[in-house]
């Protein structure tokens, strides 16, 4: 990282990243659960509508994934876990970046200062 303007726009980029992906998700359950409640609620419809949503949420996790797993690799981010942490829990995946992209940039200007 060189300047303060590139870490604003990461940090803008994943903010839009999470609000897409979570207004899509919450949009296509809508949209799913209008549809099937006219048909009734047996037990099946309520797995079908638990799997969906499942699905939808492990494919905005993979989505993220994906996007931190580029930025990772741009920035040289050194952590192990942080693809599998994104899979898991998307928000705090990106956070862990974002905050680990911020300590370096700090440790950066702190060595350029002190040469």
């Amino acid at each position: 990282m060189k300047d303060k303007s590139e870490l604003v726009k990461l940090i803008s980029k994943y903010a839009m990243l999470l609000i897409i992906l979570y207004a899509m998700q919450f949009l296509i359950q809508y949209i799913i659960r209008f549809f099937v409640q006219p048909l009734g609620v047996s037990n099946i419809n309520r797995l079908w509508l638990a799997g969906i949503t499942i699905g939808i949420v492990i494919i905005g996790n993979v989505v993220a994934m994906f996007f931190v797993m580029k930025d990772k690799q741009k920035y040289q981010i050194e952590n192990r876990y942080l693809e599998i942490l994104t899979l898991c829990f998307r928000p705090v995946g990106v956070c862990v970046l974002l905050i680990q992209m911020v300590l370096e940039n700090k440790t950066e200007i702190t060595e350029n200062n002190e040469q």
